[in-house]
């Protein structure tokens, strides 16, 4: 590795950028005083990372920068690139050329680069250290450093033979290790601090931990035996309640067969019991039958007017016609036969509308029986009211409903007792008023007894409709009693006018019969006949229309038969159809009550699976709950067995107490936190056992390779003592800690309380590190020039602390060369003689090192291969120019020449 190029840019007197291409091995750097040389070697130590402001010769980390002039202004920033050939892969890195940067702000923020990125001041010493080079090694020697050498103190040059004896590297390993050793047991003694402060709570833990499984696990077999027991209850619930749902829709089918029957039979007996048409063309009949006997009573009237001319003209010619009265005889004959028939026609009549009225009359006494059996369901329902009330929520329902059952037993005994038209109209008011207040009295009835003061509502609308439609038949057969009634006593009216008139035909027949025997007796007059035959002829013509009203009445006689005949097979059919209306009402309400007892039970199981859902929502956990309602076992279960272990659970869970689920998370936050200290306690102990391991390695690499490399320096130390004293001896002498100096170490240590227990811990292994081996405490300087009795460097004069501080320094490049050295005026104290010693070494070391020299001794300058000069300008900043030493002298001799 070698120095390739230094690039300036804003530092100190070097404000623009400026650029030293080290191309040869020697290098000598002049000029005056004042002209900034010096700042090279600065910058150099600077870039490698000197912290130290005052050692560049500076307060203030501002004075880096360039300050400005009376013609320029001050620079914001200071920057060194440093480039160095590393194509020998001094440093491991894949880079062939290695570019160290440091910039400096007046703000006072700073950064380094390698090859352009980013690092930490750590990284580049560690680079260094491995190329044997630093800001504190021998590789910068500035202007009088050669003296401060021999001045310091044996600790002081302690550090810089660490440099020199390349144990520097291994040096800050060990730094490294000691101090990630003491981290490490800081990190050691706070696990275990914290793991003391865990391990009670993370005990309590664990045992609220084991409790919440217990909990888990009993848990888990009483969701697993209540999915049994709620599981199987549900489907026999379930199955309960799907047999009642079929057994409804058989029901609800057969009552809307029965109710279609019962329609269809109503409508059948609605027609039939359309009595108002019937009884109007009854009246009809019997008007056209009335008006055709007014008719023929006229006649009859107007007929025995002219029998009374045809008597009062007989009686004028004093003599009868015999003919006339066999005339009359047969006329009255007739007349008796006729009034004979219509009396008989009246009586018949008169039995068949008795005969109506007697069965009116058992109609009648039917309905009655009808209301003989709705009293008897309305007792029995007050009975079923009665054993259901105690279920009601609130007490006054009972007593309002024992009010309502007292109306409605009163309501029912004036309905047996009402005969007329309005006073049923005004029952079947307070029926309905009956039927409203039950309705009123179901609405403040509670949800649990509702199904059943429904059920009860629903049978006292049908006793409702039952009444109703007994009241429709009472009206019906009462108006057919009526009308029944007044057929009779037409009938009977008519029978006594026929029975007076046929008394009169048989008086009007024994006078004929008297008058006929007379004339016959007589047989005179003939001429009066001709006019009484005429009469007679009037008589006759009455006759044939009384006989032509006969037959129209006998028509309408017909008819009436007819329509009392078509009457008496509608009534014979509108009973059979009252008794099938009864039938199927009778099927429909019992059908009704058996819909109502699969309601009810239905009611139950719904109110059943409501309380069973209640209590699933209530005692099971959600995971189960859907579980339960598609259970498909079909194993029998013993529910009283699996209940006693539910219970017996419980009574665990309760034992058990209640534990917060979120102790899990966070027993299971404080266990890997525990377990993360734990392994962390073994880890780092094991990291301090093997940063014990590597610090013991690297003392002993570090004692090996320093006793080596002191001691070959030591020997060229004398050697080159020799060279430039031209005799005499010198030597280094290695300073170890003794016990003593152990004690003065450990009381000059912090005091309790100012260092922490890791660094004790550190210390403390220091400690029997340094007692199993001598550690080197520092170095002392012992020269004895010639002819001069060997004593110590402190007693030599400035000239020879010079030599000696050179001699050592070339003891030092020539066992352990750096990549490059600078050196910035080391010869400055010597005379011309020795100079051009220090000079044909320095030229001889340039052979196994690149030499930087800042200089004014002429000797030095032309060993160099190249020269640098620097100037200051008027405008305050440093100028530079190089030039060959070999053009140099071909330009010399040129000009002599």
């Amino acid at each position: 590795m070698r120095l390739n190029k230094l690039v300036l840019q804003g530092f100190k007197s070097f404000a623009d950028r400026t650029v030293f291409e080290f191309t040869k091995n020697f290098t000598a750097v002049v000029g005056p005083n004042g002209s900034g040389k010096s700042n090279i070697s600065d910058a150099i130590r600077w870039v490698l990372g000197e912290q130290s402001v005052k050692t560049l010769r500076g307060k203030e980390s501002t004075d880096l920068i360039f300050g400005g002039s009376e013609s320029l202004s001050k620079l914001g920033m200071a920057q060194v690139e440093l480039y160095l050939d590393n194509s020998d892969h001094t440093v491991p890195v894949e880079f062939e050329e290695i570019v160290i940067s440091r910039k400096i702000f007046r703000d006072g923020e700073s950064e380094y680069r390698m090859n352009g990125a980013k690092v930490r001041l750590q990284d580049i010493i560690m680079m260094l250290a491995k190329a044997r080079f630093g800001q504190k090694s021998y590789a910068v020697i500035g202007q009088g450093m050669i003296t401060q050498f021999l001045n310091s103190t044996p600790q002081d040059r302690k550090i810089f033979f660490d440099e020199a004896t390349g144990v520097r590297e291994f040096q800050i390993k060990r730094d490294q290790a000691i101090n990630k050793l003491i981290r490490t047991e800081e990190h050691l003694v706070q696990c275990e601090t914290l793991i003391t402060e865990i391990d009670p709570h993370l005990k309590s833990l664990t045992r609220q931990v084991k409790r919440l499984e217990k909990r888990a696990e009993v848990e888990q077999q009483l969701s697993a035996i209540q999915l049994d027991y709620f599981g199987s209850l549900w489907r026999d619930l379930v199955a309960e309640q799907l047999v009642l749902s079929t057994r409804a829709k058989e029901i609800g089918v057969q009552i809307a067969e029965v109710e279609g029957q019962l329609t269809e039979v109503q409508k059948q007996s609605d027609m039939l019991s359309a009595g108002a048409s019937r009884g109007e063309r009854y009246q009809e009949l019997q008007k056209e039958f009335n008006a055709i006997l007014e008719k023929k009573s006229e006649l009859l009237k107007e007929q025995a007017i002219m029998r009374g001319r045809l008597e009062l003209e007989h009686e004028k010619q004093g003599k009868l016609s015999l003919l006339w009265l066999e005339r009359k005889e047969s006329e009255v004959q007739k007349t008796v036969a006729r009034f004979t028939q219509d009396a008989e026609l009246l009586k018949e009549e008169e039995r068949r509308a008795a005969a109506a009225l007697d069965r009116a009359e058992r109609n009648l006494k039917s309905i009655a029986s009808d209301f003989r059996e709705e009293e008897m369901s309305v007792i029995q329902l007050r009975e079923q009211i009665e054993r259901e009330s105690h279920v009601l929520t609130v007490p006054e329902i009972q007593v309002r409903l024992e009010e309502l059952l007292r109306e409605q037993e009163a309501f029912l005994a004036e309905l047996l007792e009402t005969k007329s038209l309005d006073a049923f109209h005004d029952v079947q008011k307070k029926a309905r008023a009956i039927t409203t207040r039950f309705a009123d009295l179901y609405a403040t009835v509670s949800t649990d007894t509702r199904d059943v003061v429904e059920s009860l509502r629903v049978q006292m609308r049908q006793k409702e409709l039952s009444i109703e439609r007994a009241i429709v038949e009472r009206e019906a057969a009462q108006k057919e009693v009526n009308t029944l009634r007044v057929a009779i006593e037409s009938a009977q009216a008519k029978a006594h006018f026929v029975r007076e008139q046929l008394e009169r035909a048989q008086d009007d027949l024994s006078q004929v019969v008297a008058d006929l025997s007379e004339a016959r007796a007589q047989e005179e007059n003939h001429d009066a006949e001709a006019q009484a035959r005429q009469i007679a002829e009037s008589v006759a013509e009455y006759d044939k229309q009384i006989q032509h009203f006969d037959r129209e009445l006998s028509g309408v006689r017909q008819l009436i038969d007819q329509f009392n005949q078509e009457e008496e097979a509608k009534k014979t059919q509108l009973l059979n159809l009252q008794s099938e209306i009864r039938s199927f009402q009778r099927k429909l309400t019992t059908l009704r009550q058996d819909m109502s007892t699969v309601e009810v039970n239905r009611a139950r199981i719904e109110t059943r699976q409501e309380d069973v859902k209640r209590e699933i929502e209530r005692d099971v956990v959600e995971s189960v709950r859907a579980t339960i309602y598609t259970y498909t076992s079909t194993e029998v279960v013993d529910r009283v067995a699996l209940s006693n272990q539910v219970n017996n659970l419980k009574k665990q869970l309760e034992l058990i107490g209640s534990v917060d689920e979120s102790i899990v998370k966070e027993y299971e936050e404080t266990k890997t936190r525990f377990d993360f200290l734990t392994t962390q306690t073994t880890d780092l102990r094991s990291a301090i056992t093997q940063l014990e391991q590597v610090i013991d390695e690297l003392d002993t690499t570090i004692h090996a390779q320093f006793q080596k490399n002191f001691k070959k320096i030591n020997e060229l130390f004398g050697h080159y003592f020799t060279v430039l004293f031209n005799g005499g001896k010198a030597k280094l002498e290695l300073i170890t800690e003794t016990e003593k100096d152990e004690e003065q170490a450990v009381a000059s240590k912090p005091q309790e309380g100012e260092q922490s227990v890791a660094e004790e811990k550190a210390m403390e292994l220091i400690g029997k590190k340094k007692k199993k081996q001598k550690i080197v405490a520092g170095i002392d300087v012992l020269a004895s020039p010639p002819a001069k009795k060997i004593a110590h460097v402190n007693a030599l004069s400035g000239g020879e602390k010079s030599l000696v501080a050179i001699a050592l320094l070339c003891a030092i490049i020539a066992h352990h060369p750096s990549p490059f050295v600078v050196l910035d005026e080391v010869e400055a104290a010597l005379d011309e003689e020795n100079s051009e010693k220090l000079a044909g070494i320095i030229k001889t070391l340039s052979e196994s090192t690149q030499i930087i020299i800042i200089t004014h001794n002429r000797v030095t300058m032309r060993m160099a291969d190249i020269l640098y000069g620097v100037t200051m300008g008027k405008e305050g900043k440093s100028h530079v120019l190089s030039v060959e030493l070999k053009d140099a002298e071909k330009i010399a001799e040129a000009v002599n020449s």
